[in-house]
């Protein structure tokens, strides 16, 4: 595969992925990530939370609890960037989306770099997001499972 399809496929697998994961199709989320997947956050969402999550079904209960609180986020992409290596896909993007138990709205702005092996799986993400956002939501979050 030319580094030109191989750009061009992993910015699809990025929109995909991206999809998936804000419809909370948890399942068709792990499906696009290695078994060894590691998510890094250099802000931390929480403060409790940890700022590297090794493993791929550790970021999928990670997320599950967290985002099944909300209306499906549908994050929409503001711009994809190719890099030079064509195993690396910077995306930036937003969501917006509801507390299901209140209402209460919910809108963040994400930066995220992403690496992609050569199968198309996603070997490691890097998420950088605004946690004073999700600080002002967790009030509405309290009493959620």
């Amino acid at each position: 595969m030319s580094d030109a399809d191989r750009r061009a496929r992993n910015r699809e697998l990025t929109v995909e992925l991206l999809r998936r994961l804000g419809e909370a199709d948890f399942d068709g989320t792990a499906a696009m990530l290695r078994d060894d997947f590691v998510q890094e956050y250099p802000y931390l969402p929480m403060p409790d939370a940890a700022s590297r999550i090794e493993g791929r079904d550790r970021f999928i209960e990670f997320c599950r609890p967290g985002m099944t609180a909300f209306e499906p986020y549908r994050y929409s992409i503001e711009a994809i960037y190719d890099l030079i290596d064509p195993g690396v896909v910077i995306v930036e993007y937003t969501s917006h989306s509801r507390v299901l138990a209140d209402g209460a709205a919910y809108s963040n702005q994400y930066l995220g770099i992403l690496w992609f092996d050569d199968a198309g799986l996603v070997e490691r993400w890097r998420e950088y997001l605004n946690p004073k956002v999700i600080d002002a939501i967790l009030p509405h979050l309290a009493g959620q499972p």
